[in-house]
């Protein structure tokens, strides 16, 4: 026995096609066959297409579709890993959700009301509220526990960024790195893996801002090509994380800064600029990639992470015009207030 639910087909003419397909190869029998077809209307069904929007550290907005006369619904919602559900009752398609936790995952569904008759339940979806962003000037050593509350770990694969004493750039303390063992050690496992640590930062309307950092890295290099690799974007803060564990595909949003870092097995100090984020709250993002290969140890460490802004910008475009004997005619660029060089 099938069944199937139809949705937004109501006061409207669809063709149901029931499709069979095979190919040239050897065929298996039997073929398919239908019997016992029935269509029935549903006055009180369920609602569909949940939708999230406007996600804040401590809102979010949740906006669904509903066919019929209804008029009124339940709606469940609950941290995930939670047992209880909060309920509240609404009589439009769209409820703004307030007091939420930031950096939080919530479940979610609606249930239709329909008097007597029970209350069908739409598919349940989940979204997570943002971080509370840092301010600049921002400076963090990961010597307080307390400091992976400031990142957003989004972990897909069998590699994670943790904060731990593994490694670190002084004897003793501590930094957060790339571990396949809850932060014992700083190493890897060849399996697909996409790790991102995400910091998100509020900037203010200083000319130019730079992301510093110490930070070690390996991984498997091979014939020029570069399979494991840390590289750092910045992007919205709203904007979503690829989800896959293969080689990610990253929208245009997402501007490098630091890509496809490897090769470095001693910590080595990164100076970058962070381009486009005056005025504007951003995640920069720390991203750990590996494939199924060879793991060439160590995997990423990052330690001393400071953002500065700055109103006097480095010059630019630096050429060299006449050359004598004795001169040389030399020519920048300058943005900002830079006053002599």
């Amino acid at each position: 026995h099938a069944e199937y639910t139809f949705t937004g087909v109501a006061n409207s003419t669809y063709n149901v096609i029931f499709l069979w397909r095979n190919d040239g190869s050897t065929g298996t029998n039997p073929a398919g066959a239908i019997d016992n077809i029935s269509i029935e209307g549903i006055a009180c069904a369920e609602a569909y297409d949940l939708t999230v929007s406007d996600i804040s550290v401590n809102e979010a907005t949740i906006s669904w579709a509903q066919d019929g006369s209804v008029s009124s619904w339940n709606v469940k919602y609950k941290k995930v890993g939670a047992e209880e559900w909060t309920e509240e009752t609404v009589s439009n398609p769209t409820i703004t959700l307030s007091s939420l936790d930031y950096n939080t995952s919530y479940q979610i569904f609606v249930e239709t009301i329909c008097g007597e008759e029970e209350n069908p339940a739409s598919d349940t979806i989940t979204f997570t509220t943002l971080n509370i962003p840092v301010s600049v000037p921002y400076e963090q050593t990961f010597e307080s526990e307390e400091d992976i509350l400031e990142f957003v770990i989004k972990t897909y694969g069998s590699n994670a960024w943790v904060i731990g004493s593994a490694t670190a750039t002084t004897e003793g303390g501590k930094s957060m790195y790339i571990s396949n063992d809850n932060g014992v050690t700083n190493a890897y496992t060849s399996n697909n893996t996409n790790s991102y640590a995400v910091l998100t930062v509020e900037f203010g309307d200083m000319e130019e801002y730079h992301l510093l950092f110490d930070c070690k890295v390996k991984g498997d290099v091979e014939d020029g090509y570069v399979y494991d690799y840390l590289s750092v974007y910045v992007a919205p803060e709203t904007e979503e994380l690829p989800t896959n564990t293969s080689d990610p595909s990253f929208s245009s949003a997402f501007v490098p800064v630091l890509y496809k870092k490897h090769s470095a097995t001693d910590w080595t100090k990164v100076d970058v600029v962070l381009p486009n984020v005056q005025n504007s709250t951003k995640n920069i993002i720390f991203h750990w990639r590996n494939d199924s290969y060879e793991a060439v140890q160590p995997p990423a460490a990052i330690d001393n992470i400071s953002i500065i802004g700055t109103t006097c910008q480095n010059p630019s475009n630096l050429a060299i015009g006449e050359v004598t004997t004795t001169t040389a005619d030399i020519s920048w660029s300058q943005e900002g207030d830079g006053i002599s060089s």
